[in-house]
C-alpha cells in the first residue's frame, strides 16, 4: 500500500442515504449493489492519487495529499454513481444516493488509520448531506478555489450551521455538478445556530484551522462589538482569539453591557468550553436532622439544567453536590453565560440581573496573620476590585439583584478539620443573615459531598442540595456521537455493559476517553490508564509546539523526549521518568496528601510557595509510599485474647425481642500477629477494583460457588429465607403485616402486594414464586453503588456479598504482592476487645454517640473515621457502627431469625468453620454494629462479642467489609 498523505490532508468521507432500509427490503440485491457501489467509490478515489483507509459498512473514508484532489475523486464518484443502472441489481431496487463531505485539516496518522480533529469535522459534515449532495467545509472551499475550480461545477454557499460538534459552527458549501439533479434540500445539521456557538475562539495553536486566515486585529472595544453582533439571530457570529477573549475579560466593566460581554468572553475561553447537554440533577430536600427516613430526601423531579432547577424552585439557596470531574463548576459557569445572554436580549426579565462567579478556594485573609473576612465583606471587596465602575455589591443585593455563584466550598484553604469547620460557619451565618435582610438574590453553591455542605442547613433556613447524577447510557451514547463522530460506534460497542462504563459516567472522563481514542486509537483499561494517557498526549503536545518549558533536558531528559515523539510505552502507567518532571510532581502530590490536615487533604490547589518547598524536599520514602495500592493498616499483635463472653445479649427487636447466645462462652484464643485495615473498604477503593474490570475476570472468584455467583447461577438464598421467615410470623400475628406496610418496612408498593399474593399461596407455589423472583442475574457492581445516600468516595461500600468480599480482597491481593483476606472472627474480635477485653470497641461503657450506631439516628453510613472517639487504642476505627463486616468464618446452617450457630464458641480453627467452600446456604458471621439495624437496641449490636449470621450471597446496605493481611505475608511490615 502506498504511504497515506500526512500534513495537511483533504479527507473525503460517504455513506449511502438509506441504506438500512435498502438492506430490510432488498437484501440480495444491495449486496450486489454494494459490491458494485464500492468498486466505483475506490476507482474514483484511486484516480485521483487518493487512498481509502477505511471502510465502516457503505461508509467510504478516504484521504488526499491535496484539496484540489479530493474534489475531483468526489465529482467523479457522483458522476459514475449517477450514471449506473442500478435497477438491474433487482425489481424495484431504486437508484442510490450517496452523501459526500469534504474537508482539509492537519490529522495524525498512525496504524494506517487518521486522528484528530479533522475527522471528526469531516464526519459531521457528511451526515449533514442528504442523497446525491457534495458538501465542503469552509477551508476546503478556500483552497479549491485558490486552486481553480473545475469548470464543470460551481459553488453554493449554505451559510452557517451548527453541527453536532462543540468546537464551533461550521460554514458549509454544495458542489453543483454539471449534468447531475440539483439537490436543495436543507441539511441535515441541529437546527439554528445558538449563541454560544456563534462566538468561535481560535486557539494559538490551530495552525492551519479553516478559520485561521479570518481573524482580525481587535481591541477590547471592538472584541466587545463582535460579541454583541454575534448575539443576533440573522449574525454570522465572531472568530476571535484567546487572547482577544482573556483581555476582554479581564477589562474591568464600565457599564452592565461590558459587564455581560465580559462574562460571555470569560466562558468564552476554550478551557471553559460548556455543554449542557449531558447533566441530570436532582435535589435533594432537608428533612430535618430527627426524619426517620434520612435528612436528605430525594425529589421525585429531575432537572437537565440549574437555571431550569432555580426556575422551578424558591429556595435562596442551594448546593450542587457532584465529585471531581461531575461538572458542578461547569454548571455555575454555564448559568453566568446563560444569564449574560439573556440580560444583552433582554429577556425573561432578566436585563437587571446580576450575576457574580467566585470561587471559595480563594478565601482567605488579606494577609498573614490577620483575621479572616467576614463573608459579606469579602465578596464585596472582591466584587469592588474586578469592578470598580459598577454599583457595590452591598447595594445590588439589598435591591436583590443577584445570583452568587460560589464555586468549591470544599476547597476553602485552612489548616484542620476544626478551621474549615469554622468557616463553614462563618458562611451559615452570613447566609441566614443575608435571607434576613433581603430578597430576591440567589445562592448557588457547588460542593464535593454532603460531608462539606450539609452543615449550610439548619432549621431557620433549609438549604437543598443538588446532587450531579451520573450519565445514563443514552447520555454517554450521545456524548460520544457528539464528540468523536467518526469513532463513537467503536468506542460504545468497546464499553457497553463493560465494568469500565461505570467509572466513565461523567462528561470530564468521557472527554478524556474520546481525545486519547481520537489521538491514538487504543482504548485505556480504567482510570489509571485514562489519567496516564492523558498526561503523555499533554507532554506530546507541548513537545509538537516547541513549548519553550521544554528547551532544556532538565525536565525531560532525551530519552523521555524520544519515549513521548514515538509513543512507545512498555505498559499502560509508564511515564517518562528519567527527568525531573514526573519525579518532581510525584513527590509534590505526595507531599500535599501528607503534610495536610482534615481540610486542606480535600484540596488541589496550595500556595505556590509551599509547593516549592515539598518539591525540595527530596523524601524518597514518600515516593514510594504514594504508590502503596494497600489501605491503610494497623498491626494487631500476637499473644492470648479474650474471645466471646458468659452473658447473653438481650436484643430488642422491631417486632420481637429475643436472647441472643451465640457468643457464649468466654474462651481464650491464641492469635498470631496479622495487620487489619484502619476502616472498612470505602467506596472509592472499590471503584478501582470496578475500573480494573475486577467483575469481569474470573480469576478473582476462586471457589466453585464463587464462579456460580460471578456467572450470575446463583440464587439468593437470603432473600428466600427472609420471605419464608416473614410468611410464617405473618399469619402468628395477623396486625403485623400491617403494622409493617404502615411503617414503610416493606419497601415499595410493589413488594407489598407481592407480599400480599405469597401469603395466599399453598407452600409448593410459594416456593416455585420465590426460586423466579430470587433467580441468579449477573453482577457488575455492588447494590446499593448508585444509591446517593450510600455512595460517597468516602462511604463504607455496601451492597456486596461474601463472595464479591472475597474477589476484592484476591484482586487487591495481586495488585500488593501481599495475601489480602478477610479476617476471621476471632481476628476481628481481638481487634475490637484488645487483651483487655473491652466490651466495645471505645471502651468498656457504651457511648451512643460514638459511632454511626441506630442511636445516632443519621439513616445512613458516614464517611469512614469521623466518629474520633470509636478509634480503639491500637488504631481501628468504626468496629462497632457504620456497617457490619463480612469474616471468613463460618456461622452454620440456621433459618432466619434464628440465632444458634452450627459452629458455636468455642472457637476451633480445626473443625471446618473457615472452609471456603461450604453450601451457599451456609451463613457466614458478620461483625460489628452498623448505621441501621432490625435491632433497635444499638448498645447490644455495637458489643464486640456479638456475632451476626449472614448468608453469603446477601447483599444487604449494612453489609461491608475490612481487609486483614498475615503480617509474615506483607513485606513491608
Amino acid at each position: 500500500m502506498t504511504q497515506l498523505p500526512t500534513g495537511t490532508v483533504t479527507f473525503l468521507f460517504t455513506d449511502i442515504e438509506g441504506s438500512t432500509q435498502r438492506w430490510d427490503e432488498h437484501p440480495d440485491a444491495m449486496r450486489a449493489a454494494l459490491e458494485r457501489h464500492d468498486a466505483l467509490m475506490r476507482q474514483a478515489v484511486e484516480a485521483s492519487a487518493g487512498q481509502v483507509f477505511k471502510t465502516v459498512g457503505d461508509a467510504f473514508c478516504a484521504a488526499f495529499a491535496t484539496a484540489g484532489a479530493g474534489l475531483a475523486a468526489a465529482i467523479e464518484a457522483q458522476r459514475a454513481i449517477a450514471a449506473e443502472v442500478w435497477s438491474r441489481f433487482g425489481e424495484g431496487f431504486p437508484p442510490i444516493l450517496v452523501r459526500m463531505g469534504l474537508h482539509t485539516g492537519e490529522a495524525t496518522e498512525r496504524g494506517g488509520d487518521y486522528f484528530g480533529q479533522p475527522v471528526n469535522r469531516v464526519a459531521r459534515i457528511e451526515a449533514a448531506g442528504n442523497g446525491g449532495q457534495l458538501l465542503l467545509s469552509r477551508e476546503t472551499r478556500r483552497l479549491v478555489e485558490s486552486e481553480g475550480l473545475p469548470e464543470s461545477c460551481r459553488m453554493r454557499d449554505l451559510g452557517e450551521h451548527r453541527l453536532k460538534d462543540l468546537r464551533h459552527s461550521e460554514r458549509i458549501s454544495q458542489v453543483l455538478i454539471a449534468g447531475l439533479p440539483d439537490d436543495s434540500r436543507p441539511l441535515r445539521t441541529a437546527g439554528e445556530i445558538d449563541a454560544r456557538d456563534r462566538i468561535q475562539v481560535l486557539e494559538a495553536h490551530a495552525g492551519t484551522d479553516s478559520m485561521s486566515g479570518l481573524v482580525l486585529d481587535r481591541s477590547v472595544s471592538e472584541t466587545f462589538d463582535a460579541i454583541e453582533v454575534s448575539l443576533r439571530r440573522d449574525s454570522d457570529g465572531a472568530i476571535l482569539t484567546t487572547d482577544q477573549v482573556v483581555a476582554a475579560a479581564r477589562h474591568k466593566p464600565a457599564d452592565w453591557r461590558e459587564y455581560r460581554l465580559g462574562r460571555v468572553a470569560e466562558w468564552s475561553q476554550p478551557r471553559y468550553r460548556l455543554d449542557g447537554r449531558f447533566v441530570g440533577l436532582t435535589l435533594l430536600i432537608d428533612q430535618g436532622e430527627e426524619a426517620a427516613q434520612g435528612r436528605w430526601q430525594a425529589s421525585e423531579e429531575r432537572y437537565e439544567d440549574l437555571g431550569e432547577l432555580l426556575a422551578a424552585t424558591t429556595d435562596p439557596a442551594i448546593v450542587v453536590l457532584g465529585p471531581p470531574g461531575g461538572g458542578k463548576s461547569t454548571l455555575l459557569r454555564r448559568l453566568e453565560l446563560d444569564s449574560a445572554f439573556a440580560g444583552m436580549r433582554a429577556e425573561d426579565g432578566l436585563e437587571d440581573r446580576v450575576t457574580f462567579f467566585i470561587s471559595l478556594n480563594t478565601y482567605k485573609a488579606a494577609r498573614a496573620g490577620e483575621p479572616l473576612p467576614f463573608p459579606a465583606e469579602w465578596l464585596a471587596a472582591q466584587w469592588q476590585a474586578r469592578n470598580p465602575g459598577l454599583p457595590a455589591l452591598e447595594e445590588l443585593l439589598s435591591e436583590g439583584r443577584v445570583t452568587l455563584l460560589l464555586d468549591a466550598l470544599n476547597e476553602m484553604p485552612s489548616a484542620g478539620e476544626k478551621e474549615f469547620r469554622e468557616r463553614v460557619q462563618l458562611w451559615k451565618e452570613w447566609l441566614q443573615l443575608l435571607a434576613a435582610t433581603s430578597s430576591g438574590n440567589r445562592i448557588v453553591f457547588s460542593s464535593r459531598s454532603l460531608d462539606y455542605s450539609q452543615s449550610l442547613s439548619t432549621p431557620d433556613l433549609r438549604v437543598p442540595q443538588v446532587r450531579i447524577e451520573n450519565l445514563t447510557d443514552a447520555q454517554v451514547r450521545d456524548f460520544l456521537e457528539v464528540y468523536s463522530p467518526g469513532r463513537w460506534r467503536e468506542i460504545w460497542a468497546a464499553l457497553e455493559g463493560s465494568p469500565q462504563l461505570e467509572v466513565l459516567r461523567s462528561p470530564y472522563f468521557l472527554a478524556l476517553l474520546v481525545e486519547q481514542v481520537e489521538a491514538t486509537g487504543e482504548m485505556p483499561a480504567g482510570r489509571a490508564a485514562l489519567f496516564t494517557g492523558f498526561v503523555r498526549q499533554a507532554l506530546r503536545r507541548e513537545l509538537e509546539r516547541g513549548s519553550p518549558i521544554f528547551d532544556s533536558d532538565a525536565l525531560l531528559a532525551s530519552r523521555d523526549r524520544r519515549q513521548v515523539s514515538r509513543w512507545r510505552w512498555k505498559g499502560d502507567y509508564d511515564l517518562p521518568e528519567r527527568g525531573l518532571l514526573v519525579p518532581g510532581l510525584a513527590r509534590l502530590a505526595h507531599a500535599m496528601q501528607i503534610e495536610r490536615e482534615y481540610g486542606e487533604r480535600s484540596q488541589v490547589r496550595i500556595d505556590i510557595d509551599d509547593a516549592l518547598d515539598l518539591l525540595d524536599s527530596h523524601e524518597d520514602e514518600a515516593i514510594v509510599a504514594a504508590g502503596e495500592a494497600l489501605p491503610p493498616l494497623v498491626e494487631i499483635p500476637g499473644g492470648t485474647y479474650p474471645i466471646g463472653d458468659d452473658e447473653p445479649i438481650e436484643l430488642a427487636g422491631l417486632f420481637e425481642s429475643s436472647m441472643n447466645k451465640a457468643h457464649l462462652p468466654r474462651h481464650a484464643v491464641e492469635i498470631e500477629s496479622f495487620q487489619i485495615g484502619r476502616f472498612p473498604v470505602m467506596h472509592a477503593e472499590w471503584a478501582c477494583f470496578i475500573a480494573a474490570g475486577g467483575y469481569a475476570d474470573e480469576r478473582w472468584w476462586d471457589t466453585h460457588d464463587a464462579k456460580r455467583w460471578w456467572r450470575g447461577e446463583l440464587a439468593n438464598e437470603a432473600g428466600k429465607s427472609n420471605n419464608r421467615y416473614w410468611r410464617k410470623r405473618h399469619p402468628e400475628d395477623v396486625n403485623l403485616f400491617e403494622q409493617m406496610v404502615e411503617e414503610e418496612r416493606l419497601g415499595n408498593e410493589e413488594a407489598v402486594e407481592r407480599c400480599r399474593s405469597w401469603m395466599t399461596l399453598d407452600e409448593e407455589a410459594f416456593e416455585a414464586a420465590l426460586e423466579a423472583h430470587w433467580a441468579g442475574t449477573r453482577q457488575t457492581e455492588p447494590r446499593f453503588w448508585r444509591d446517593g445516600r450510600l455512595n460517597r468516595p468516602a462511604q463504607p461500600v455496601v451492597g456486596v456479598c461474601w463472595y464479591e468480599a472475597r474477589a476484592y480482597c484476591a484482586w487487591l491481593g495481586a495488585q500488593t504482592a501481599v495475601d489480602v483476606r478477610l479476617p476471621r472472627e476471632v481476628e476481628w474480635e481481638s481487634a475490637a476487645r484488645g487483651m483487655q477485653a473491652r466490651a466495645y470497641p471505645h471502651g468498656e461503657v457504651f457511648d451512643r454517640l460514638a459511632s454511626n450506631s441506630p442511636a445516632t439516628h443519621l439513616g445512613r453510613s458516614t464517611p469512614v473515621g469521623v466518629f474520633r472517639n470509636e478509634r480503639t487504642p491500637e488504631g481501628v476505627d468504626d468496629l462497632s457502627g457504620n456497617v457490619r463486616e463480612w469474616t471468613s468464618s463460618l456461622f452454620g446452617e440456621v433459618e432466619f431469625g434464628e440465632d444458634e450457630p452450627a459452629y458455636p464458641y468455642p472457637y476451633d480453627v480445626a473443625d471446618g468453620r473457615e472452609d471456603a467452600d461450604a453450601a451457599p446456604s451456609a451463613n457466614r458471621v458478620l461483625k460489628g454494629g452498623a448505621w441501621g439495624y432490625y435491632w433497635t437496641d444499638a448498645q447490644a449490636i455495637a458489643r464486640a462479642a456479638m456475632r451476626s449470621p449472614g448468608m453469603p450471597g446477601n447483599r444487604g446496605d449494612l453489609s461491608g467489609l475490612r481487609v486483614a493481611v498475615s503480617s509474615s505475608s506483607n513485606p513491608n511490615h
